[in-house]
C-alpha cells in the first residue's frame, strides 16, 4: 500500500511518466519501512513506482522556458527532502520542510531532525 507523497507513483509509472527523486527516496521505497511516530509499517513499493532518475545533491531541469533547480536538504522532515526553486518564476516549493500554521512533523525514524528542519527552512525562505 503506497503512502503519503509517493502514493500516486505506481499509476504515474504505469503511464510512462519519468519519476525523479533523491537517492534516499528510491532507497527507502525499495524496502519495507516503519514510521515510529505513527506506528505504521510502509511496505516496499512496486518496481514501477520507483524513481527512475535519482540525484544526490542537486539537479536542474530546463522545461517550458523555466529553469527549475532541485536541491537536496539534509535531515529535514526526512533524509530525502529537497527544495524546488522555479528560478524564472521566482517561486520556491519546500514540500514537508515547511509547515504553515502548525507544528512540523519531523520523522526522526527516517533521518529527519529539528536542527536540519530549522536550517533548511531558513535556507529555502532566503531564496524568495
Amino acid at each position: 500500500m503506497p503512502f503519503d507523497h509517493t502514493g500516486g507513483n505506481e499509476n504515474m509509472g504505469k503511464a510512462d511518466v519519468i519519476i525523479v527523486a533523491h537517492d534516499e527516496v528510491r532507497k527507502r521505497m525499495s524496502h519495507d519501512n516503519f514510521i515510529k511516530a505513527f506506528n505504521k509499517k510502509i511496505p516496499t513499493s512496486p518496481k514501477v513506482a520507483l524513481p527512475i532518475i535519482t540525484f544526490n545533491d542537486s539537479i536542474t531541469f530546463h522545461l517550458n522556458n523555466q529553469e527549475i533547480q532541485v536541491i537536496h536538504q539534509d535531515n529535514s522532515h526526512t533524509d530525502g527532502d529537497s527544495i524546488v526553486f522555479f528560478k524564472t518564476a521566482n517561486v520556491v516549493h519546500m514540500g514537508d520542510i515547511f509547515f504553515n500554521g502548525l507544528y512540523p512533523f519531523i520523522d526522526a525514524s527516517s533521518g529527519g531532525s529539528v536542527e536540519g528542519m530549522i536550517s533548511n527552512v531558513n535556507q529555502g525562505l532566503s531564496q524568495v
